[in-house]
């Protein structure tokens, strides 16, 4: 299985059937996956502030299209939506659930994204907006799990207020995840501030760029085996795509 899939597994973690067999003597787990992807209303919330530069953008969109890539989407099937923000809400970069209805639409949609270097971060003028506005009761189908994507580098204007706002997220039943834009080896304080906007370590994942470039050091099949057997590592999670 690729990688890419497994990332797709962990966004649709409660809606798949997993098994996890009794460790082997060498501690690893086998795992019998059957995965078939159920419907999600899933938010897009885009950081195109300039603390994030013109790499982390890049990176931003690459793992964005790669991520798509492996998601079913349709009018029945996965509906998205994006928000692109630094201190004001980019409509122009902007869209509501459904108005790109496949794959080849939405990956187009996003490569028109620009990179506009916005001063300061109002994370919670986002996340508020994709609760408010784009995954409001109105809006999503009932029968659906609402899912947010969060893309960050983390240095928000007012971390109380990016705080609160996905905490009211999580409480109207989204469910966030935080991937961390970090452009060096260690960036804890942003990756814990994220953590809380999104509820769980284990829906956190953490981009690494050194020296111009993105590595993912560790396979996110491992992030999938410790969150469904509810097991947590101190160290930050890496992901590779």
């Amino acid at each position: 299985m690729g990688i890419l899939q497994v990332i797709v597994m962990t966004l649709f973690l409660w809606n798949v059937n997993v098994s996890i067999a009794a460790p082997r003597d060498t501690g690893a787990y086998d795992i019998k996956e059957k995965c078939s992807q159920k419907p999600m209303e899933l938010a897009l919330i885009l950081d195109i502030s300039s603390s994030v530069d013109w790499t982390g953008f890049k990176d931003s969109e690459a793992f964005l299209e790669n991520l798509i890539k492996k998601v079913e989407i349709g009018p029945e099937k996965t509906r998205v939506s994006l928000v692109s923000f630094a201190g004001y809400i980019y409509k122009e970069y902007t869209f509501p659930l459904g108005t790109y209805t496949t794959t080849d639409a939405l990956l187009n949609a996003i490569k028109r994204i620009e990179y506009p270097a916005g001063n300061a971060t109002n994370i919670h003028l986002a996340i508020d907006y994709m609760r408010t506005v784009q995954l409001n009761e109105t809006k999503v189908r009932p029968y659906v799990r609402k899912v947010c994507l969060l893309i960050t580098d983390g240095e928000a204007t007012n971390p109380k207020l990016a705080i609160a706002a996905g905490q009211k997220a999580q409480s109207d039943g989204i469910l966030m995840f935080g991937v961390l834009i970090s452009k060096y080896r260690r960036y804890d304080n942003y990756f814990y501030a994220l953590q809380e906007m999104c509820g769980a370590y284990e829906r956190m994942i953490l981009l690494r760029m050194f020296t111009g470039q993105t590595y993912y050091q560790e396979n996110v099949k491992k992030m999938l085996l410790k969150t469904s057997c509810n097991q947590r590592s101190r160290s930050l999670q890496t992901i590779e795509i």
